[in-house]
């Protein structure tokens, strides 16, 4: 009722007093105006919390979001004061996000890793066909690294019935590519293993998966091609995404200046994430590796 009370009196000290007093609006005869004595009635009266508080909220809202940083408000600045732990997500925000495709390995052969256009040309078509109903950064990595080249006016036309893109996993679809239907999913290693446990190539993909990453930043997507109930072909699709040039400075940042812990949370497998962990100066402890959205979601639950 306080702030209320204040803020009434300022209003009629502004427009009410020069109706019944000689004052003006403005600075005349009989001294300053109503205008600046409402504006001095409201400083003397109000105490820092009325004022100060919301500017300095505001302030530092503002000052956040010209560095590209959305709050929901002011109350994720209070909270602040008592976070011990800044868990952060790996793609898009420690690492550009802007991933690469690097190569494919066919893994019923995975001693020959071919160029990304040398070789696996339905592969290329059917990743391609699949990546284009997905805004998933490795989605857009493939799409992107055929745009527009020569290689792509080579691929074979796929058509493409019964997509599903799958949150943290990957996306399914029926295939229609030279002259026959094939189940096709393309996603994480882990995902792909799921569908394969009574396939020959099951040990093959274990060993990719078990195999660490060729250099730190390397992720690997599989892609599974079953025509009736018979695995015809799975490759691996090797990107590289590198972090951002101030990752590590603003990790530091928020162990010494903030004196919160950081976790890194990532939906890569543990042999990526532990890699790019290294690169930012995480330790083992601090990497949370194969999480899906609701993985994530759970695991910063459990961290409050």
């Amino acid at each position: 009722l306080y702030l209320q009370a204040i803020l009434v009196g300022t209003v009629l000290i502004a427009l009410v007093l020069p109706l019944v007093t000689s004052v003006g609006y403005t600075a005349g005869p009989f001294g300053p105006g109503s205008f600046y004595r409402a504006a001095g009635f409201l400083t003397t009266a109000a105490p820092c919390a009325i004022l100060i508080s919301p500017l300095v909220y505001v302030s530092a809202i503002a000052a956040v979001t010209q560095r590209g940083i959305l709050l929901k408000g002011g109350s994720v600045l209070d909270a602040l004061a008592a976070c011990k732990v800044a868990a952060l997500d790996k793609t898009g925000t420690l690492t550009t996000g802007e991933l690469v495709c690097t190569a494919v390995t066919d893994i019923q052969d995975s001693s020959k890793r071919s160029e990304t256009y040398c070789k696996g040309v339905e592969a290329l078509a059917i990743a391609q066909a699949l990546s284009r109903g997905s805004m998933h950064p490795v989605a857009n990595a493939v799409v992107d690294s055929l745009e527009g080249r020569a290689e792509e006016s080579s691929l074979p036309p796929v058509d493409l019935h019964n997509f599903t893109a799958i949150p943290g996993r990957g996306v399914v679809g029926d295939c229609f590519v030279n002259g026959s239907w094939r189940q096709s999913l393309f996603g994480s290693k882990d995902w792909v293993e799921e569908h394969l446990h009574n396939s020959k190539l099951f040990h093959a993909a274990r060993t990719l998966s078990a195999s660490p990453p060729s250099s730190a930043g390397e992720v690997v997507s599989m892609l599974l091609q079953v025509r009736e109930g018979e695995v015809v072909g799975m490759h691996g699709f090797h990107f590289y995404d590198r972090p951002h040039r101030s990752s590590n400075a603003a990790i530091e940042a928020i162990r010494t200046t903030g004196g919160m812990e950081v976790v890194m949370l990532s939906g890569d497998n543990l042999g990526s994430a532990t890699a790019m962990g290294e690169m930012l100066g995480l330790r083992p402890h601090e990497v949370r590796a194969g999480l899906s959205p609701e993985d994530k979601l759970h695991a910063v639950e459990e961290m409050r």
